[in-house]
Order: structure tokens, then sequence, then C-alpha cells
């Protein structure tokens, strides 16, 4: 009976994160550590942080992945299924109702208008995800000039994410900073 119930408490957790989390995979980050991490203690900030990590290592949706990796932890491969239906369940029918209502409505002002509020909004919850990565992820001064660096470059020169991870991850072996815990 135990499993049952977290497979339910898997399902709605990741149900509300669906439908509270707007604008794709990034934005459903902050919702997925409150419910997975200080609600229901599946997971720590580290290992969240890891499940995200490996979740962007892989093809498809980041949030996503993370979170079907966050479901098998706290459920087994059931768990990872239940997690994924309930974040793509409700997205899949509500994007197919406001692709239907945006298709009839398309040349309406307040069709814009909620076209153009959803960007701040989830360009807002991005950067407070990035800090509560930040907090978890970035122990040391030298780590904080690394995430500066390779951003600026990133944005500068246009670098593939691939590229940046496989550099990060070799300076990793390499510098004094990284090793220390």
């Amino acid at each position: 009976m135990d499993n049952l119930k977290t497979l339910l408490e898997i399902f709605w957790s990741f149900l509300q994160v669906s439908l509270t989390s707007l604008g794709g995979g990034g934005a459903i980050l902050l919702e997925s550590q409150r419910q997975a991490v200080t609600l229901h203690h599946w997971v720590t900030p580290s290992e969240f942080n890891e499940a995200v990590t490996l979740g962007q290592l892989m093809p498809g949706s980041s949030g996503g992945l993370g979170v079907v990796v966050i479901g098998y932890q706290a459920g087994g491969w059931l768990g990872g299924i239940i997690a994924a239906i309930g974040l793509y369940l409700p997205a899949a029918i509500l994007t197919g109702l406001v692709t239907h209502l945006s298709q009839r409505w398309q040349h309406s002002s307040w069709m814009d208008a909620l076209q153009q509020a959803i960007v701040p909004i989830s360009l807002g919850l991005l950067v407070v995800m990035a800090g509560l990565f930040s907090k978890t992820a970035i122990s040391h001064w030298q780590e904080g000039g690394l995430v500066l660096i390779v951003a600026w470059a990133y944005w500068r020169w246009h670098l593939n994410p691939i590229l940046i991870i496989l550099a990060t991850a070799s300076l990793g072996f390499w510098l004094p900073f990284a090793a220390s815990p």
C-alpha cells in the first residue's frame, strides 16, 4: 500500500508541476525542486541537481528527463513512468486545446498580450532556478568565476553546449578547487 501511495504522490506532484509551470523544460525545475526536495524529500538538493544534469545530457526535454530520474528514485521504474505521465499528459492536453483556441483567436489583442506576458514570466522562473542551483553547485569563488567565464563565452561565440560540457568536465579533473569538498 505504501508503494501505491508513493506512486499517487509522484503523479499528483508532477501533475501540479505541469499545470503551474510556464516556459518549457527549464521552467519546471523550480516547482519540481520544491516537490521533490522540500515537500516529499525524495532526493537531496545535490541529487536533484544531478538528476537535472543527467536529464540535460540526454536528448529530449531536459527538465522532463530529470523528473523521470526523480520519479525513479522515489518509486522505481514505475515511479519514473508515473512521473513522466503526470508531467506530460496535462501539457499535451493543454497544448492541443491552446493550439485550437489560438488558431481560432489568433488576431485578437488579448492573445498578443498573453503571448508577450509569458516571456518575462518564464525568464524570471529560469533566473530563480539558476540562483537555487548556484547555492548547491558552486562552493568556491573560483567555480563561480568559471561559470561566469563559460556563460560569457557561450554568449559571445555561440559555442556548442556539448563542447562546453566536455570542456568544463575536463577542467574539473585538473583544477584543484574542483576536487576539494
